[in-house]
C-alpha cells in the first residue's frame, strides 16, 4: 500500500514537471518569436509562432498569445510589402516617361493599346525590309518582320544572327498573322510573332544592338538576308527595356492588389 502511494507521487511529481517544462519552453517560445519580430525577421518568427499553436495546444494561454502575435506579424509584414512596392512603383513611374516620349501609339483601339517605337513608324516602313518591336502598356511585347520587292518570297519566319550566335522564331504561316499583298508592281509581306513565337528574337537583338545583326527571312523556297540599321537595333533595344520596365509596374501593380485583397 505505501508503495503503491509512493508510486502514485513521484508519477504525480514528474507529470507536473513535465508540465511545467512545456509552459516554460513554450513561453521561451513565444519570447523568441516577439524579439524576431521587432527585428523584422518575420519569417522566424511565424516559424515560432507556427510552433507553439501546432506542439502546444494545452498551453492554452501561451497558445492564444501566439496567435495573436502570428495576427500582428502577418499584418507588418503586409504592410511592410506595401511600403516596398509602392516604392518600386513610384521609382518606375519615373523612369517611364523618359523612354515612352520616343514611341507613339499605333493601335488606338487595342486595349491595351500598342505603342511603337516613332523611328519604326508605319509611314516609314512601306519602302524597306526590316523587323519590328510592338509593345503594349502592361508590357507584352511582340515581333513583326516586314519585306517589300517585287516578288513574293511567302516567309514564315526570322532568324536573327550575330556572327555563329542565332535565334530563330516559331513558324508562323496562318492569316491574320501572316499577311501578304501587292499593288502596281510591288508586293509586301507581314508576319507578326504574338504569344512568344519570336522565341526571344527582341531580347537577342537588343543583348546585341552594339554589333552587325543580320535577318534572315524564311520563306519554303527562297530566303531574304540583310543587315538590321543602327536605328532599327537602337528602336527595338528601347522597345525591350520599356517592355520589361512595364512588366515590372504591371506585377507590382498585381502584388498591390492581392495583397490589399487578403487583408
Amino acid at each position: 500500500m505505501h508503495k503503491l502511494i509512493f508510486t502514485s507521487i513521484i508519477t504525480i511529481l514528474v507529470v507536473a514537471t513535465s508540465c511545467a517544462d512545456r509552459q516554460a519552453e513554450a513561453k521561451r517560445l513565444l519570447s523568441d518569436a516577439i524579439l524576431a519580430t521587432s527585428n523584422g525577421d518575420y519569417n522566424r518568427a511565424k516559424l515560432l509562432l507556427d510552433s507553439i499553436v501546432q506542439e502546444f495546444p494545452n498551453e492554452a494561454k501561451t497558445a492564444e498569445a501566439a496567435r495573436q502575435e502570428l495576427e500582428r506579424v502577418e499584418k507588418a509584414e503586409r504592410e511592410r510589402s506595401l511600403a516596398y512596392l509602392d516604392s518600386v512603383i513610384a521609382t518606375l513611374n519615373k523612369k517611364t516617361p523618359e523612354l515612352l516620349k520616343n514611341f507613339y501609339i499605333e493601335d488606338e483601339h487595342a486595349e491595351p493599346p500598342v505603342l511603337i517605337h516613332n523611328s519604326q513608324s508605319t509611314r516609314r516602313a512601306m519602302e524597306r525590309c526590316f523587323v519590328r518591336a510592338h509593345v503594349n502598356r502592361n508590357g507584352a511585347l511582340y515581333m513583326s518582320s516586314h519585306y517589300t520587292g517585287t516578288k513574293h518570297i511567302n516567309h514564315f519566319a526570322v532568324k536573327a544572327s550575330v556572327e555563329e550566335s542565332y535565334t530563330l522564331t516559331d513558324t508562323v504561316s496562318e492569316p491574320p498573322y501572316n499577311h501578304a499583298f501587292g499593288e502596281g508592281g510591288q508586293v509586301w509581306e507581314i508576319v507578326k510573332f504574338k504569344n512568344g513565337a519570336d522565341q526571344n528574337t527582341a531580347r537577342f537583338i537588343a543583348d546585341n544592338h552594339d554589333k552587325k545583326v543580320y535577318i534572315t527571312l524564311i520563306g519554303e523556297r527562297s530566303k531574304y538576308r540583310f543587315l538590321l540599321t543602327e536605328t532599327d537595333r537602337r528602336a527595338i533595344r528601347e522597345t525591350y527595356e520599356l517592355a520589361t520596365m512595364l512588366q515590372e509596374i504591371a506585377q507590382a501593380e498585381a502584388q498591390k492588389r492581392q495583397i490589399l485583397a487578403a487583408r
